[in-house]
C-alpha cells in the first residue's frame, strides 16, 4: 500500500500476553477517491470486531502502552502524552459508550487528559508566544467575526507540534467517537489567549469541511462564575412566540444575553444554517456549558451534528488553550487554512 493511497487510517491492535506492547494487526482499506458514507459504516463496524482484541483484555494501567502507528516513520506513543486511564480497554470503552449515549450531538469531556508534565510544558511555551487578534477574528469569508480572542497559528516549532500532527492522534480521536477518519485529512491548531473581560462568541458551527474539533483548556483554578463557558445549542423544531430574537450580532457586542436565556431565536448563526436547511428563523434551546478548567478535553464529531455552540464572556482572568480541527480535505467546499 502507497503512503499516497486514500486509507481509512483505523489502525487495530492486539495486546500480546505478557508484553507490555500492543501491535498492529490490520489496516482498513477505503477503495474510492471519495467518501462513501454507507462503505464507511460497513468498514467501521468491521473495524470494531478486530479492536476487540484490545479492549476485551484487561491489563493494568502500568501497561496501558497504546500505539496508534504509522505504517512508516517514526511511530509516537501515545501513552508518553495522555493520561493511561484513557489508553486502558476500560478508558476507552467508557468514553465510546459516553460518546453513544449523546442523543443528538456526539461528544465527550475529558478531565485530567494530558499528563501533567506534558501540559504545563505546553502552558510554559504557550506563555512566550504572541497572539494576533485579526488572524483569530477574521472568517474564511474576511468578515469580523463577534468573537474576542487571539489567536497563534501552531506549527512544528511549537510544543506539543509532535502530538498535534500526529496520524495517530487523529485515528485515536475518531475512534473514541465511534466514527472512522476520511480518507484525506489535514488539522488546523490555533493556540488561542483571551484578555480579561472577553465578550464572548455568538452561536456558530465548525463543520462544513471540518469533521472533528478538540478544544484543551489551560486554565487553573477556573469557576463557572469566572464565564468563558462553552455551550452547545440544539436547534429545536418548534417555535415560541416568548422566544427573545437574536440577530446580527456585532463583532464589537458583550454577549452577557448569553448567560441569561436557555432558549431564544435567531436567523443569523455564525457561518449561517446548513445548506441542505431553510433559511429561516429558528428557536435555539441550551443543552450543556463546559467550564473551560484546567487540562480538560471537549472532543467533538462535527460530521454527526452541526453542533452549534457559543462562548459566554468572561472575568478579569486571562483565559488560554487551543483549538484542534481535523479537516476532510475530500470535502467539495475544503478551503483550508
Amino acid at each position: 500500500m502507497q503512503r499516497d493511497d486514500p486509507v481509512a487510517q483505523l489502525c487495530v491492535y492486539r495486546a500480546e500476553a505478557g508484553l507490555h506492547e500492543i501491535k498492529r494487526v490490520e489496516r482498513l482499506p477505503v477503495e474510492t477517491k471519495d467518501w462513501d458514507e454507507k462503505r464507511a459504516k460497513i468498514g467501521l463496524q468491521e473495524g470494531y470486531g478486530l479492536f476487540s482484541s484490545l479492549t476485551s483484555r484487561r491489563h493494568s494501567r502500568a501497561d496501558a502502552h497504546v500505539i496508534l502507528g504509522q505504517e512508516e516513520g517514526t511511530i509516537m506513543e501515545l501513552s508518553k502524552w495522555i493520561n493511561s486511564n484513557y489508553l486502558t480497554p476500560e478508558g476507552i470503552a467508557d468514553v465510546r459508550e459516553s460518546v453513544k449515549a449523546k442523543p443528538t450531538m456526539k461528544y465527550c469531556v475529558l478531565d485530567n487528559f494530558f499528563l501533567p508534565e506534558r501540559i504545563d510544558a505546553i502552558i510554559a511555551h504557550h506563555a512566550t508566544l504572541k497572539f494576533d487578534e485579526a488572524a483569530d477574528r477574521t472568517g474564511h469569508d474576511m468578515v469580523i467575526l463577534p468573537y474576542d480572542g487571539a489567536v497563534k497559528w501552531a506549527d512544528g516549532n511549537d510544543v506539543g507540534a509532535e502530538f498535534y500532527f500526529a496520524e495517530e492522534v487523529k485515528e485515536y480521536f475518531c475512534y473514541l467517537l465511534n466514527r472512522l477518519k476520511p480518507p484525506r485529512t489535514s488539522v488546523e491548531l490555533k493556540l488561542r489567549w483571551h484578555k480579561p473581560h472577553a465578550t464572548g462568541f455568538w452561536i456558530h458551527s465548525d463543520s462544513v469541511w471540518r469533521s472533528i474539533v478538540a478544544i484543551m483548556y489551560f486554565n487553573k483554578n477556573w469557576k463557572a462564575s469566572d464565564g468563558g463557558l462553552l455551550q452547545l445549542w440544539r436547534p429545536d423544531e418548534a417555535s415560541y412566540d416568548k422566544s427573545t430574537i437574536f440577530d446580527n450580532i456585532r463583532s464589537d457586542q458583550r454577549l452577557d444575553f448569553l448567560n441569561e436565556n436557555q432558549r431564544l431565536k435567531t436567523n443569523t448563526p455564525g457561518g449561517g444554517w446548513p445548506s441542505h436547511w431553510p433559511h429561516q428563523s429558528r428557536d435555539m434551546i441550551l443543552v450543556d456549558q463546559i467550564v473551560p478548567a484546567y487540562n480538560r478535553l471537549f472532543l467533538c464529531d462535527l460530521d454527526a451534528d452541526p453542533t452549534f455552540h457559543s462562548v459566554t464572556p468572561s472575568c478579569d482572568k486571562i483565559r488560554t488553550g487551543f483549538v484542534y480541527w481535523l479537516n476532510n480535505e475530500s470535502h467539495p467546499n475544503f478551503k483550508g487554512k
